[in-house]
């Protein structure tokens, strides 16, 4: 059976993450970012397992390896994630036998 929503539970580590979670959708932080994309694509529920799951790992880290946490804010967020979506156009269109063009690249006809 597929479920619409997260199980609930009882897990208190798991309850701060999901709330932490939810503060920040509206932040202009790199969790933000990753919320409100998240949200575009699975909805809110969707978004808030995601979120407080990638919170739950950068955190995890952090202890591990006793280093500060730098977010890198929303907009380099963004830009990465823009890269890596280029490259994966490139990656695909290689295989099937294209190449991507640039519009800054294309002749101007005037």
């Amino acid at each position: 059976m597929l479920r619409s929503r997260p199980w609930p539970t009882h897990n208190r580590a798991g309850q701060a993450f999901r709330q932490a979670a939810t503060a920040v959708k509206s932040t202009s932080s790199a969790f933000g970012a990753f919320y409100r994309r998240k949200r575009a694509q699975g909805g809110p529920l969707f978004a808030q397992v995601a979120t407080a799951n990638k919170i739950a790992r950068t955190v995890y880290h952090l202890l591990k390896h006793h280093v500060p946490y730098h977010d890198i804010g929303a907009e380099e967020f963004e830009r990465k994630r823009r890269e890596h979506d280029i490259t994966l156009l490139r990656k695909k269109a290689a295989k099937l036998g294209f190449t991507l063009v640039a519009p800054e690249d294309l002749p101007t006809t005037a």
